[in-house]
């Protein structure tokens, strides 16, 4: 079937008028949202007996914690400091 103006009409209308609607509304993310939301992301994964968590983005990894030694290594900007989790008290 081919379409006519008519037809194209009212597609367009009926396009414009949904866009406007209640049911288009802030429940739907943008791509920048998405990327934006992604760039703040961590990832955690666990290799050779180490949890490690790392930017998701640039795979800076910013904490490890040996599983066997119960060490914990933070890394923060180039400054790196190891924690003996076996001399932590909970409360």
């Amino acid at each position: 079937m081919k379409a006519n103006a008519s037809d194209l009409t009212n597609t367009n209308s009926n396009l414009t008028a949904h866009k406007t609607s209640t049911d288009h509304d802030s429940r739907y993310y943008t791509k920048a949202q998405i990327d934006a939301m992604l760039e703040q992301m961590a990832v955690m994964y666990y290799v050779n007996n180490n949890v490690v968590i790392a930017d998701a983005k640039t795979k800076q990894i910013y904490q490890t914690m040996n599983l066997q030694t119960n060490r914990l290594i933070t890394d923060a900007n180039g400054w790196v400091n190891t924690y003996d989790l076996t001399t932590v008290k909970v409360p």
